[in-house]
C-alpha cells in the first residue's frame, strides 16, 4: 500500500510560522541578533530552545537578520538540528498549559514519545499534564513509549516497511475501506496520518477472525457449504 502523503519540512515550518505571527513588529536587528547569539551558545533544552524560536517566529527575526526564509535562520541559529526544532516547537504546542516546573524535568527524549499521542488523549491541559506527571515517573523513556502505545492502540513492537505499487482503481477501493473503518472507528486519520495503523489493524483481525467460508460468499457471492 502506498505511503500516506506528509508535509514537507518547508511546509511545517511555514505552518508554524503563521502559527507564531501575533500582532507584533519585526524585531530590530539589535533583539534578533541577541536571540540568535542565545540559540549559538546557550545550553539548549528542548524547553529553552522551543520558547525562543517560537518568539523569533512570532517576530520575525528572519526578516531582521535578512534571512531568505525561516527555515534558513533556524537552520543557521542551531546547525545540524532542524528536527530538534520541529519537535520542541511541536511539544510546546502540544503540552501548553503544563507547569513549566515540570516541563523543565521531562528529559527530551520522553517528550518524543508523548508527541506520538492521540490528540483525544491529551486535548486538555489536565489530561496533558497527567501524561506528564506518568512520563516523568516511568523509569525509562521506554516504558512511555509503550504507554503511548497502549493510548494509540498500536503495537509495541518492531515495525516493518510495507510497501506496493497498486492500479489506481485498486487504490481508491483500498483507500475507501481504510476511510470507512476509520469512520466506524471515530479515528480522525487526516489530522492524524499515524492513525491508519490502528485503522489497518482492525481490518487485518477483522478478516484473520472471519471464518473462510462466510468471506467465500462476502467475495464470491456464493453459499456457505
Amino acid at each position: 500500500m502506498a505511503p500516506g502523503s506528509g508535509a514537507s519540512n518547508t511546509m511545517v515550518v511555514n505552518k508554524m510560522q503563521k502559527a507564531c505571527v501575533g500582532p507584533t513588529q519585526t524585531a530590530t536587528v539589535k533583539e534578533a541578533k541577541g536571540r540568535q547569539l542565545w540559540l549559538r551558545k546557550q545550553d539548549r533544552t528542548w524547553l529553552k530552545i522551543g520558547k525562543t524560536v517560537a518568539l523569533g517566529l512570532e517576530r520575525h527575526d528572519y526578516e531582521a537578520l535578512n534571512y531568505p526564509n525561516a527555515r534558513a535562520w533556524m537552520q543557521d541559529c542551531i546547525p545540524n538540528s532542524l528536527t530538534w526544532i520541529y519537535q520542541a516547537l511541536r511539544a510546546i504546542k502540544v503540552l501548553k498549559g503544563v507547569p513549566q516546573a515540570k516541563l523543565e524535568r521531562l528529559p527530551r527524549e520522553r517528550v518524543v514519545e508523548l508527541l506520538r499521542l492521540p490528540e483525544k488523549a491529551r486535548k486538555t491541559p489536565a489530561l496533558a499534564e497527567q501524561w506528564v506527571d506518568r512520563a516523568l515517573a516511568a523509569p525509562k523513556a521506554a516504558d512511555v513509549r509503550k504507554e503511548v502505545n497502549v493510548a494509540r492502540g498500536t503495537p509495541d513492537e518492531a515495525c516493518r516497511p510495507w510497501h506496493m505499487v497498486l492500479p489506481e482503481s485498486i487504490y481508491d477501493e483500498l483507500m475507501d475501506a481504510e476511510k470507512k473503518i476509520a469512520g466506524l472507528l471515530g479515528l480522525d486519520i487526516e489530522q492524524d496520518r499515524k492513525l491508519r495503523i490502528v485503522v489497518w489493524s482492525r481490518i487485518a483481525a477483522l478478516i484473520n477472525t472471519t471464518e473462510p467460508e462466510h468471506l467465500r460468499i462476502e467475495m464470491e457471492g456464493g453459499e456457505a457449504a
